[in-house]
């Protein structure tokens, strides 16, 4: 009885660390720029714990269709020691970013995207795939074995220059510009949804509160 109980408790705190662990996503990624490549990915904790990422690795996995489909093109471990909190962002950078955005990422990569179909996908330390995200030109092919979270293109039929999630973490994407650089609608670091300026409506409620409470101080 007792050996059943403590099987049923691991199993309840391993499927608590998958569904924590799940909650990280490539929130926004650009990978390909007019002129030289100005390219970053962005992770983002959606989820309410804090998760250690620590010797994750970010794969880009061939896409377009042919042999080669599925091998992996580049791959990237995330640095030893790295938490990432709850609603917070992870930016790797290659060098060209940090010129062009004048932001230093959390971590500096020879990121080099390729630039026809890809797939990104981030595997935990048990290489378990935690989300994948599938960047198409007009013939892409999605990898077997990998079900992506979100799909992304064309663009036309070319290739995105990249994506944001519409909402940090969710299910909808927007794309990136090609050009110019840096792209407009490009917020690496940062949350993908503008906070709104006041209506001058709210700013004159605000203006009368303000005064209200200092007539009754």
């Amino acid at each position: 009885m007792k050996l059943q109980f403590f099987a049923a408790a691991a199993m309840a705190i391993l499927a608590t660390a998958n569904m924590a662990s799940a909650e990280v996503v490539f929130n926004e990624v650009l990978g390909s720029t007019t002129s030289a490549d100005t390219e970053f990915i962005e992770l983002y904790n959606s989820g309410t714990t804090d998760i250690d990422i620590s010797n994750w690795v970010i794969q880009e996995v061939e896409s377009d269709p042919g042999a080669s489909n599925g091998t992996i093109d580049d791959s990237w471990t995330i640095s030893t020691g790295t938490t990432l909190a709850a609603g917070e962002f992870y930016l790797l950078g290659n060098t060209e970013f940090t010129s062009v955005f004048g932001i230093t990422p959390d971590q500096s990569e020879a990121l080099s995207i390729e630039n026809s179909s890809y797939t990104l996908v981030l595997r935990d330390v048990a290489d378990a795939i935690q989300y994948a995200a599938f960047v198409s030109d007009s013939d892409g092919t999605v990898p077997a074995g990998i079900t992506p979270d979100i799909s992304i293109g064309p663009d036309g039929t070319f290739l995105p220059a990249g994506y944001y999630l519409d909402v940090d973490g969710g299910s909808t994407a927007s794309l990136l510009e090609f050009s110019p650089r840096p792209a407009a609608s490009a917020t690496p670091g940062f949350s993908n949804v503008a906070v709104p300026e006041p209506s001058s409506f709210g700013v004159l409620a605000l203006a009368g509160l303000a005064f209200l409470r200092r007539k009754r101080s």
